[in-house]
């Protein structure tokens, strides 16, 4: 199990107050989600509060701690590591999103891409016929990628 924050403890970590914390999880609806403890005590994943405090600037560093990791390979060869990775699919939309921070010298060469080969950890490998890229440089190095489902093929 991997270790949890209370709302007193991330403001500690990025040195504000609770009640920023507070308002911190009600404007952003990208705020890491609750893993435990209750209404008067939520609990959050520590890694994706870390992680999710350095990407709007709240601290300056950021450690990644070890988490999933997907590996996607471009049609010329190129391949980009996505850390502290996420897949969602949504059956009933139609549409799949994978996204990851990535290295700072990574690069993607196009916006609209063909992915020759997905491999995230612990997943079956698949193929995307294509999908569009959304790229932040700032404060970190992210990268979204979106496509609908009836592009994606399996792969052996």
């Amino acid at each position: 199990m991997s270790e949890r924050l209370l709302l007193a403890e991330i403001a500690r970590r990025a040195d504000v107050g609770r009640a920023a914390v507070v308002n911190w999880r009600r404007l952003h609806p990208d705020f890491p989600a609750q893993v435990g403890g209750d209404d008067v005590h939520p609990q959050f994943d520590a890694a994706a509060v870390d992680l999710w405090l350095y990407r709007h600037g709240k601290v300056s560093t950021y450690m990644p701690q070890p988490g999933p990791r997907a590996i996607v390979t471009l049609p010329d060869g190129t391949t980009v590591t996505l850390h502290d990775a996420w897949l969602r699919r949504d059956p009933q939309d139609g549409l799949a999103e994978l996204g990851g921070g990535t290295d700072p010298d990574a690069w993607i060469p196009i916006w609209d891409a063909v992915l020759t080969r997905v491999q995230v950890e612990g997943l079956p490998a698949f193929a995307v016929r294509r999908a569009s890229a959304d790229i932040t440089d700032y404060p970190a190095r992210y990268i979204r990628l979106r496509w609908r489902t009836e592009n994606e093929q399996p792969l052996p």
